[in-house]
């Protein structure tokens, strides 16, 4: 419902021509929003002139159920019931405003959005000279000129955020999950399928859970090194310490593999440049390496493995459908 479909609403319950169904219709949308937080959209002025209107007429209607006839305590009742009635349904009338206002009250200034293919990855200038290194398979939203009291960006997938310090206009990263707040600070945030990752390189940041996850955790200030971990499945929160080159080396085309499995390196690089990855034996997964390699492409990250442990006998060949990872002649 738009909001010019829902001031005709309005007018129609203020006329008294409102159906039993549009009045369970506002019954069942406050239902449905009450444990949304919207409050930041909330439009006062335009909550107030129409929730006084709808006073106003609930009130009327009051005054005429008062002068009917019947018996004494049985109208007493009528108007307790209309009065609690009155109260539910200007209830209902704030959560629809929080709804159907929300996309009316920001300023109408332009946004631009930058996506990242598999393999690909971009750096972004924003206005205020703070950079963000958008990882494969992102996106970022972000205002063309911060001309607000906040600096507010959304973010899909994973980015490295390098904050200008400004105090008076705080940085804040909204994910589906997650509001990560900062003044000015270097980051990783990590936002994918069910875990967002907050990992702070310096500086402070401070991380919330938007109401709607439902969690009882409130907000955490993170320490150089720290990461904030949500599992939107678990509904678990967890702050630990976190390996620098494991979270952020990405966006220097730098992999930690701890014991990871080859078929797990393999994903990783197919993600990261984009190219794909093939094994001529399915068993040739389970060789597990360790080690931190750097590399402009996926091949070279391959031969740098295979280059500390020539024992292994495995070699990347390079095809025309991508890498090909097979066994090779032992001296």
């Amino acid at each position: 419902m738009k909001q010019e479909d829902f001031l005709k609403l309005v007018d129609k319950y203020n006329a008294g021509k409102c159906t039993p169904v549009e009045e369970a219709l506002i019954l069942r949308f406050c239902e449905e929003v009450q444990k949304e937080d919207l409050s930041s959209h909330w439009n006062l002025q335009q909550e107030k002139a129409l929730r006084d209107q709808m006073l106003y007429t609930i009130n009327q209607k009051i005054k005429q159920a008062q002068i009917k006839s019947k018996p004494a305590i049985q109208r007493r009742l009528s108007i307790y019931g209309q009065l609690a009635a009155s109260v539910l349904l200007i209830v209902a009338l704030t959560w629809m405003l929080l709804i159907f206002f929300k996309n009316n009250t920001e300023p109408n200034k332009p946004y631009l959005t930058r996506n990242t293919s598999q393999g690909e990855r971009i750096t972004i200038a924003l206005s205020d000279g703070s950079t963000v290194r958008l990882n494969s398979e992102s996106t970022l939203r972000y205002p063309e000129t911060f001309d607000g009291n906040q600096r507010e960006v959304q973010l899909v997938g994973e980015a490295y955020f390098a904050i200008k310090h400004d105090t008076n206009h705080p940085f804040v990263v909204h994910t589906q999950q997650t509001s990560t707040r900062v003044l000015g600070t270097q980051f990783n945030i990590k936002a994918k399928d069910s875990l967002t990752k907050v990992s702070l390189v310096q500086g402070s940041v401070e991380v919330s859970l938007h109401p709607k996850a439902n969690a009882e955790s409130e907000s955490v200030v993170l320490k150089p090194k720290q990461e904030f971990v949500w599992n939107k499945n678990s509904k678990q929160v967890a702050v630990r310490e976190f390996d620098l080159y494991a979270v952020v080396g990405w966006k220097d085309n730098i992999f930690n593999f701890q014991k990871t499995d080859l078929g797990g390196v393999a994903d990783q690089l197919q993600a990261h440049f984009g190219t794909e990855i093939r094994f001529a034996d399915e068993n040739l997964k389970q060789y597990r390496t360790r080690g931190v390699f750097k590399g402009a492409s996926a091949q070279e990250v391959l031969k740098s493995i295979f280059s500390i442990s020539p024992e292994d006998c495995m070699e990347v060949e390079a095809q025309e459908e991508g890498l090909f990872i097979k066994k090779t002649y032992c001296h």
